[in-house]
């Protein structure tokens, strides 16, 4: 009897077993902690969170399917090649995307630069792993003649198996990262500045908006400012999430995401004129009515909000452009444990980041939004955790007061628990604050009754 021709391909090749059993470590690995971890990965390493975590758990996934596959290609690297094939394309694309997420905004920069280069290193195994299947002697005319046997097609058939899959979650992948809306640059040209505070090394860069409308409008509508104490922005939490949200009840959602500070501590406020304007300029084309349209802020977004419901102008008539004509006042703002004071009770981390190292007195009075309270001021409904010690409920209650002092319509809902973020914008003080809201708006004319 004839012994079964011997496989040695992979044998020869111990190398390419070692770097197989590696890569599939390091990628069930890094697929398990993005799995369980989506946003806990960006808030341990002080970055901001992502803007769609479910898309993150889904490429943590994809990434533990190639794990699996490169742990049993080692088994027999030349003969699973079409594995490694797959996943030297996956380590081509996974850079691609990374980086178009740098540009949409969605992937923090230092994840954007550190996991396109973790990926290069492993284009070259991967690469030399093809070029061997290539000139190994396992296509030779002696394997092909023993090709109908049931080992080479079992291997055929795993190979086939694992690439099915892998394509397929390659494909929910792209799917999944294409953006469900345009985020829209704010202003044409270069964006102003104001006047400068502190160091003014950053960029012009330029401020976004994404515009959630709802299915059945009601007219109204709504610009959002994330918090994230003027460092970093929370567009998940407190800007997409709340204009869904907004939307459910006919309610168009706005989402700012304004220049951050850096030394230029008008550019915020700058932003969120710019977009009460352009809500205005877009009305007729978004069903909006532009005498309903209003401004949310949470935290340091308060903070904004609260600063664009008091530091507002008319529009310049004699503007070039179109925009700038308009009124910057907004019809009401919602204010949700929002920061008002600069001065010595102001929360540390925004009033730095806002204006830089010791302030004068009088910039931190000029942005501290109780101060300029007029009978002009938009309704304004606060809502506060009396346990809130990051940013204390007092807050609210200043600007509260200084409306009542005006004879203003103010409505401040004191929730009993939830701290700063309402336990991560869930549970009974948040669902108040929201129900609050909506009924707040009815009883203002600015949606209907249902």
């Amino acid at each position: 009897m004839t012994a079964p021709p011997t496989n040695t391909c992979g044998a020869s090749r111990p190398w390419m077993r070692a770097w197989l059993t590696a890569a599939g470590i390091y990628n069930l690995l890094w697929g398990a902690v993005t799995v369980l971890f989506p946003a806990w990965l960006f808030l341990l390493t002080g970055l901001e969170e992502p803007r769609y975590p479910f898309l993150w758990q889904c490429v943590g996934m994809i990434v533990g399917v190639f794990g699996v596959g490169y742990l049993a290609a080692a088994t027999d690297p030349l003969r699973h090649w079409p594995i490694v094939l797959v996943g030297l394309l996956g380590k081509i694309f996974g850079p691609i995307g990374y980086l178009d997420g740098v540009l949409r905004g969605d992937v923090p920069v230092a994840f954007g630069v550190t996991l396109p280069t973790n990926d290069i290193l492993w284009w070259i195994p991967f690469t030399m792993i093809l070029l061997a299947a290539r000139r190994e002697a396992c296509g030779s005319a002696s394997a092909a003649a023993s090709s109908t046997s049931s080992p080479q097609a079992s291997s055929a058939g795993r190979a086939a198996a694992w690439l099915v899959p892998l394509l397929l979650a390659c494909s929910l992948s792209t799917s999944l990262a294409a953006d469900p809306l345009p985020r829209t640059p704010l202003w044409k040209g270069t964006p102003p500045t104001g006047s400068i505070t502190g160091d003014a090394s950053a960029a012009d860069e330029n401020a976004f908006y994404t515009v959630h409308l709802p299915d059945r409008p009601t007219g109204a509508a709504v610009v959002i400012c994330p918090g994230g104490g003027y460092g970093g922005l929370v567009v998940d939490g407190e800007g997409h999430g709340i204009a869904k949200w907004l939307n459910l009840h006919g309610i168009a959602g706005i989402v700012l995401e304004y220049r951050l500070p850096r030394g230029r501590t008008e550019v915020p406020v700058l932003d969120a004129g710019r977009a009460i304007r352009t809500v205005r300029q877009h009305a007729t084309e978004w069903q909006i009515d532009p005498e309903r349209i209003g401004i949310i802020g949470f935290s340091a977004g308060g903070h904004l909000a609260a600063t664009a419901a008091t530091l507002f102008d008319g529009g310049n008539p004699l503007a070039d452009d179109l925009v700038e004509q308009l009124s910057s006042r907004p019809n009401f703002a919602i204010l949700i444990y929002p920061v008002i004071d600069m001065g010595e009770s102001a929360h540390a981390g925004s009033r730095k980041n806002l204006f830089g190292e010791n302030p004068s007195e009088e910039i931190t009075h000029r942005f501290s939004p109780h101060h300029w309270v007029s009978e002009q001021s938009p309704p304004a409904f606060l809502a506060h955790a009396v346990d809130d010690t990051v940013v204390p409920i007092s807050h609210s209650e200043l600007l509260y007061d200084a409306y009542r002092e005006q004879g203003l319509p103010a409505l401040l809902l004191r929730l009993p628990d939830g701290g700063h973020g309402l336990n991560g914008y869930k549970g009974s003080s948040w669902d108040a604050w929201q129900s609050g809201a909506i009924t707040w708006l009815r009883e203002r004319g600015m949606i209907p009754t249902p």
